[in-house]
């Protein structure tokens, strides 16, 4: 269960990393 939220954080900061570099 911790892991899963680890992996959960790690997509989200990707994601948030996508958009900045995008914008």
């Amino acid at each position: 269960m911790r892991r899963r939220q680890v992996a959960n954080r790690n997509h989200q900061e990707r994601k948030l990393t996508l958009m900045l570099s995008l914008d």
